[in-house]
């Protein structure tokens, strides 16, 4: 078998001394029993729905930012040259 696939493990720090030698204690272990389960949290209020600001004024401004973009980008609106000779406002 060979080792190129192998993947080596960190190096343990060498432990000298009497920590090396002397036997490890186990844990304490609880001498009173586990508290009792908690009671279930309180039932939270219902939600509430979107508000006006959500459904009205968000839409508003997005289709409003959406529009001022697009005629910024193409130059506004486009001059058919069918406006010559009339005042403006008049159709």
């Amino acid at each position: 078998m060979s080792d190129e696939h192998a993947v080596e493990s960190p190096p343990h720090e060498a432990v000298t001394g009497p920590e090396a030698t002397a036997p490890r204690a186990p844990a304490p272990q609880p001498s009173t029993p586990r508290a009792p389960a908690l009671e279930p949290p309180a039932p939270r209020p219902r939600r509430r729905g979107p508000g006006a600001f959500t459904l009205l004024v968000l839409p508003g401004l997005v289709t409003l930012s959406t529009v001022a973009g697009f005629l910024a980008l193409t130059g506004g609106f486009p001059d058919d040259g069918s406006a010559e000779g009339r005042p403006s406002g008049t159709y």
